[in-house]
């Protein structure tokens, strides 16, 4: 399960404790990060680790292994060319 990630804004805590904060030619971006309304292309909270169990399960979907929380078709979907 992707349990350190979150789609809540401003993030939390929990959620900043392992956040790696933004920056710009060096420098932090003033408040560590910016805060989107568009949560569902740029509100994701998530860490290295959440991500790679995510992309290992639409793999893993998209060849048709059972259990997986996708059905085949819909990762074969996401990650087609078309």
């Amino acid at each position: 399960s992707m349990s350190r990630s979150s789609f809540v804004q401003p993030p939390s805590r929990a959620i900043l404790a392992n956040a790696a904060l933004g920056h710009v030619d060096g420098r932090m971006i003033p408040g560590g990060f910016h805060v989107y309304p568009e949560l569902g292309a740029a509100g994701l909270w998530t860490t290295a680790g959440d991500l790679a169990r995510f992309l290992l399960d639409v793999q893993a979907a998209a060849t048709g292994r059972s259990g997986r929380r996708l059905l085949p078709a819909t990762a074969r979907a996401m990650v087609s060319l078309v």
